[in-house]
């Protein structure tokens, strides 16, 4: 309710209807965050040593952790090495560098 209170000069009566609502709607969804959040600790609970040891990672946090565990698994035998991980992601260089031209080096998107 700081909003309400920031609000200077003399409102009208539905602009206030309008933030009230605005303000329930936000409210709703972290709600929504917050239990969807839960469920994925749930999920990943057998993997917590691999999501804390991921966490750590500078630039890393939890959420960052769950998501790579979550697309890879705790731990990424689908890829026989670390470089074919990282190309699969999109991280490693491909042939697109060639001598003056730098083709785009940003990520490909993937599943989201």
């Amino acid at each position: 309710m700081k909003l309400l209170e920031a609000l200077t000069g003399d409102p009208q009566p539905v602009h206030c209807q309008l933030l009230a609502l605005y303000l329930d709607r936000n409210d709703v969804l972290v709600e929504q965050i917050a239990k969807l959040e839960h469920l994925a600790a749930q999920a990943l609970q057998a993997h917590q040593e691999a999501v804390v040891r991921l966490a750590a990672v500078p630039g890393f946090g939890v959420d960052s952790a769950q998501q790579v565990i979550a697309e890879v698994g705790a731990t990424a035998k689908a890829f026989p090495s670390p470089g074919n991980l990282a190309g699969w992601v999109g991280t490693c260089p491909g042939g697109e560098v060639r001598a003056e031209a730098n083709h785009s080096s940003r990520s490909p998107k993937r599943n989201r």
